[in-house]
């Protein structure tokens, strides 16, 4: 087989692969017969531009790989492949198709046959004995334009803040990279080659993405074996600089390389231009900073690139915290960091809450409650206890899921009893758990009431209590399920500037002004409100004192953000005072 594939010869191959409506029915290469557009190419694989066979204004971006001298492990691909699929969004290229061609081929370039094959096909990793016949793989993806590209031996950025090094661009650039990292690295996969020639930015969104996932953690030099890494980027234990560690924090190192690159004028540390140097892999280097940047933002990359991966960031949510501290304010790391105290409020609320709905609102409402019940919410409950330990619970998951079936087919099975079965395994996991604990006591309870330990007029005149702790407590557990995320729109629309709190503080208050003017209705004034609930929802109403739940949630509201503001400053002047220790023991040593 020939080894050294000139571009003429891929050329004409994919020509001729295409004029059989090859890899791809609906896309076809674009420039056929004048010249294919090719978008990029590194040591495993080319990149040509593709259009619509019938809406030829649709641009696509077809990879191809298997033309160069290059090992692959054609399984271990294909799973990346279905893992870039998944995260697949805003912050990741999306992958529209993939598909394997085998080729035999006459002479040097003369296609006599080819064979499109399927993943569950024998002959889909099979080595194939005969040398005249090349196992080609496509990836389809979408076009967009690379942050970094050589254009007449000249490197430029893109867009124009980066090139301008605006720091408000870089670190939009910097989240949205970082968002797409945290999210791999979440469901378990590294990106191994992490670098601008992998940052696109889409024009039309205006996000930046990041390609070619885990691509050179599974491609080996044919003869040597070695697995391929971008010098200058790939953290000194890649290259056997250190002893081998492979985690999370060779991602970060070369993260924060890049970040570098960026503020450093597209120079690496200790070089001149565009190319590594040798005191980068030096045991101990500690890198100069970068020409520009602020002082924090400086600060956390020159830690994202530590010598010694214990020195580094540790996680992705880590260095995601400082970055949007960096580019929201201080408030939003301080409530990511924080979020469980929204939750552990939220769950006290519901619980107290719900035992007082029960006996102030449904004392006479009996839920019977089996043995299966009581195991299913257990379940439910054991389970968040491990997940806020740190623990998975694939095993809880799957008895919360069995017995949810059987539960559910017990007393009437529907459609929506799958779904929230399915949101408690998969999604609710927190609210599963506190959901459990609501029924739990809300059952006891309701013995207490059916044996007059308690009765039902005690709780009575604590209605407007349960109506205030359910309030809250589905703000709190909504706002730590916000906090969680880490899209650009949901800080901006409900963490930027309190604007959540201060919309649920607008709530409370909207119900203070609802009970003065029902007073009024009352009085004959102005009967909407009697209109529009009737005279028993009026009364229903006016016994949860809304007045009273609105002041105390205006409150509380209130308190909650002072707090922040007051924790905030409480940390700012610990960390002055640290480092005020420091210096004056710096200078007494001296």
């Amino acid at each position: 087989m020939i080894s050294l594939w000139t571009k003429e010869d891929i050329e004409e191959i994919l020509r001729q692969l295409d004029a059989q409506e090859l890899p791809f029915s609906k896309v076809s290469f674009s420039g056929l017969g004048q010249g294919l557009v090719r978008l990029g190419s590194g040591g495993f694989s080319e990149v040509y531009e593709a259009e619509g066979r019938k809406k030829q204004k649709n641009k696509y971006a077809i990879k191809v790989l298997g033309f160069a001298k290059r090992r692959v492990d054609w399984q271990d691909f294909d799973r990346i492949v279905e893992t870039q699929k998944s995260l697949g969004g805003e912050h990741v290229v999306k992958i529209l198709e993939a598909a394997t061609v085998n080729v035999w081929i006459r002479g040097r370039c003369e296609v006599i046959r080819v064979e499109k094959v399927r993943p569950e096909d024998a002959a889909y990793t099979d080595i194939i004995p005969d040398e005249n016949v090349l196992q080609l793989r496509f990836i389809l993806m979408e076009k967009l334009a690379p942050v970094l590209s050589a254009q007449k031996h000249r490197l430029t950025l893109f867009p124009q803040g980066l090139a301008e090094c605006e720091e408000g661009e870089i670190l939009k650039c910097a989240c949205d990279i970082g968002n797409a990292i945290r999210e791999a690295h979440e469901k378990g996969w590294l990106h191994r080659d992490i670098k601008p020639e992998n940052i696109f930015y889409d024009a039309e969104t205006k996000n930046y993405k990041l390609g070619d996932f885990g691509i050179a953690g599974i491609i080996e030099d044919e003869v040597g074996g070695n697995v391929l890494f971008t010098e200058g980027y790939a953290a000194p234990e890649i290259i056997g600089v250190m002893d081998d560690r492979y985690d999370q924090t060779t991602d970060i190192y070369s993260f924060g390389i890049t970040l570098y690159v960026l503020l450093n004028e597209l120079r690496f540390p200790g070089a001149l231009k565009y190319k590594s140097v040798a005191c980068q892999y030096m045991r101990g280097y500690e890198a100069p900073e970068p020409v520009n940047g602020s002082d924090e933002l400086v600060q956390v990359v020159l830690r994202m690139i530590r010598f010694d991966p214990d020195e580094r960031y540790q996680s992705m949510e880590d260095v995601l915290n400082e970055l949007e501290k960096l580019r929201y304010g201080k408030r939003i790391k301080y409530q990511r960091e924080h979020r469980s105290s929204a939750l552990a409020l939220g769950a006290a609320f519901a619980l107290v809450g719900a035992v007082i709905w029960k006996g102030a609102f449904a004392a006479d409402t009996v839920w019977e409650f089996t043995r299966w019940m009581w195991i299913f919410w257990g379940l439910c409950i054991f389970r968040t206890i491990r997940k806020l330990l740190g623990h998975n619970g694939i095993l809880s998951s799957f008895g919360i899921f069995g017995i949810g079936i059987y539960l559910a087919i017990q007393t009437g099975f529907s459609i929506w009893k799958l779904l929230v079965i399915l949101n408690f395994v998969f999604v609710g996991e927190n609210l599963a758990g506190i959901l459990g604990g609501c029924a739990i006591a809300v059952h006891i309870v309701t013995g207490w009431i059916g044996d007059g330990t308690v009765t039902a007029a005690a709780f009575v005149p604590y209605r407007w209590v349960a109506v205030l702790l359910l309030s809250l407590a589905l703000y709190l557990l909504y706002m730590h399920f916000i906090l969680e995320q880490r899209g650009e729109q949901i800080i901006k629309t409900y963490l930027h500037k309190n604007a959540a709190w201060l919309f649920i503080t607008a709530f409370y208050g909207l119900l203070i002004l609802t009970d003065y003017s029902m007073h009024i209705s009352h009085g004959g004034a102005f009967p909407f409100y009697e209109m529009l609930f009737g005279a028993d929802g009026f009364a229903w109403v006016m016994s949860c004192r809304p007045a009273t739940v609105g002041i105390c949630g205006v409150i509380f509201c209130i308190a909650w953000m002072l707090r922040e503001r007051v924790l905030i400053l409480v940390e700012k002047l610990s960390h002055k005072s640290k480092w005020a220790n420091r210096i004056r023991g710096k200078v007494s040593t001296g």
